[in-house]
């Protein structure tokens, strides 16, 4: 969208000021690696319960003998939302180690922290004494069979957009406002997925009038709790005056700017200080960074600090749609502004590398700056900043929640169908191979057991008769049970090991050969498979 009044353009945010803090606290924390280390799991272990042991090792030089210590699952307080929680063990001293001081020693703690089921990233955040942060942190690969997307809360959206302003001297924008109603069309698809509802507050053209604004902001703050997500999505113009950024509503006087826009500190206060996670989305022209240098680089610097420095409980992400001395572009032909047609197919599935299923906040923002960068030939190159604490997490599901989810379902259904099945079908065929040996043997057994010789072994092999049984029958059970809903899957598992079979019977004797040929034809018999296998 170009800018043509005399406001300074630009909904210039974030990674200036955001970036200034955060480079400062990154090199902080990673200025003694091993001052914090993560012992197990290691990055990229794959999990199948929703418990993990996270082990961890400081050392006393470095934060002194009592550290505040918190665990973070996907960026949340995992004592906090979601049914997370972590327990610790007492802290052992590891080893005597020279971290500085030679009284300085390793301290390991092992904590059990509760994951959801999905991918996601694990933190350890350790503050010392002075209240300097050290943060590690590993991803783990959830390998187990629950739900792919378990409902999590609700998805609380408000969405601003201007394309109208009552001020003549303030330029008209083509697609604003239709930016923030489709904004909300494509998020209110979430439903169903990450979250059991989607709750979404508009306000387009005239409707985005200053005091309207301010009242959503403080919706927001009346209605966001801790298991909610929170997003935030303004498009129009922007300005700044005295170092201050400044979102330009409907009802802006160009002549009083501090008086009819909306100060950034406001968003920023609301955002940094809901309960929920949030993430917020800028597309306005320079809203990446500060432009005009001079004092005003500095005083925006100042602001950006400030907002490194408050307080958010779940932390937040923004997202701008350029830096500070760019021009966020418009066409009619896209539909939407650059920005909000990248965002836009991101979260419909396009910034998944496989065009389906959870979507991250590092996959949507990978996406959105090559898409911008690509329709704007290189002109305009989004950006994106976490708060300090705030890791990587799923937020979405491509496309539609509700088919998402239940293709994601069915996924994990086959998957662990798969698995039980083979180990069924395996179980099965080896006592079915038992029974019908077992069977033979108390036969011949019986027919020479004249002066009862064998009645001891009889009785063995008839005990073990009633186990395999009693195994056969819970396996044969379990294969119906899923052959009901899939018999594919069962008839694969049998197919897979009728040729293992056939390996086998190569080099196995004839008695052998007959008891597993045997075994194998009276286990097809008690499955009920499809006509067709």
């Amino acid at each position: 969208m170009q800018c043509q009044f005399k406001f300074l353009s630009g909904l210039y945010i974030l990674k200036s000021l955001f970036t200034a803090g955060f480079v400062a606290f990154s090199t902080a924390a990673l200025a003694d690696e091993s001052a914090l280390k993560i012992l197990s799991p290691s990055s990229g272990s794959e999990v199948g319960a929703q418990t993990v042991n996270v082990e961890y090792s400081y050392y006393t030089a470095v934060f002194g003998q009592s550290p505040k210590v918190e665990m973070k699952v996907d960026g949340l307080d995992a004592t906090a939302t979601r049914g997370m929680s972590v327990k610790g063990s007492a802290p052992q001293q590891a080893e005597k180690a020279s971290a500085g001081s030679s009284s300085s020693s390793a301290i390991a703690e092992t904590k059990t922290v509760h994951i959801p089921p999905r991918d996601c990233e694990v933190q350890v955040l350790v503050t010392s004494l002075d209240g300097k942060k050290h943060i590690a942190s590993v991803r783990v690969k959830w390998t187990g069979s629950a739900s792919a997307a378990k409902k999590e809360g609700r998805l609380v959206v408000l969405s601003i957009g201007v394309s109208e302003y009552h001020d003549d001297t303030v330029g008209a924008l083509k697609l604003p406002a239709k930016d923030a109603k489709d904004f909300v069309q494509v998020a209110s698809t979430q439903e169903g997925g990450f979250y059991n509802k989607v709750e979404a507050r508009s306000l387009l053209n005239d409707q985005a009038t200053r005091s309207n604004i301010i009242d959503a902001l403080d919706w927001l703050e009346e209605t966001a709790k801790k298991e909610d997500t929170v997003m935030i999505f303004l498009a129009g113009h922007g300005t700044a005056e005295g170092g201050q950024f400044y979102f330009v509503p409907h009802d802006a006087d160009d002549d009083k700017i501090r008086r009819s826009c909306v100060g950034f500190d406001d968003v920023q206060t609301t955002a940094t200080g809901l309960p929920s996670r949030t993430i917020v989305f800028l597309d306005a022209c320079h809203s990446g960074g500060i432009g005009g240098g001079g004092a005003i680089s500095t005083e925006i610097t100042a602001v950006l600090a400030g907002w490194q420095k408050a307080k958010s409980p779940n932390g937040s992400v923004i997202f701008a749609s350029s830096t500070g001395t760019q021009l966020s572009q418009e066409k009619v032909e896209w539909g939407n502004g650059a920005f909000t047609k990248a965002l836009l197919e991101g979260l419909k599935g396009e910034a998944h590398p496989a065009k389906a299923g959870p979507i991250s906040i590092a996959m949507l923002e990978n996406y959105v700056s090559k898409r911008v960068k690509d329709l704007t030939a290189g002109q305009q190159t989004p950006t994106t900043t976490r708060s300090m604490d705030m890791s990587d997490f799923d937020f979405a599901l491509a496309g539609d929640a509700r088919s998402e989810k239940a293709r994601l379902e069915e996924e994990a259904f086959v998957k662990e169908a798969e698995k039980r099945s083979t180990e069924a079908v395996r179980v099965a065929f080896i006592a079915q191979q038992i029974l019908t040996k077992r069977q033979n043997q108390i036969k011949d057994l019986e027919e020479v057991n004249s002066d009862g010789s064998f009645n001891e072994k009889i009785a063995t092999y008839k005990k073990e008769l009633s186990l395999k049984s009693e195994e056969l029958s819970k396996s044969i059970s379990e294969l119906n049970q899923i052959a009901g809903s899939n018999g594919i899957i069962v008839g694969k598992a049998l197919a897979l090991r009728e040729a293992e079979l056939s390996e086998a019977l190569k080099t196995a004797s004839k008695k052998d050969a007959d008891v597993a040929v045997s075994a194998m034809n009276h286990l097809k018999q008690k499955i009920k498979l499809p006509e067709s296998y």
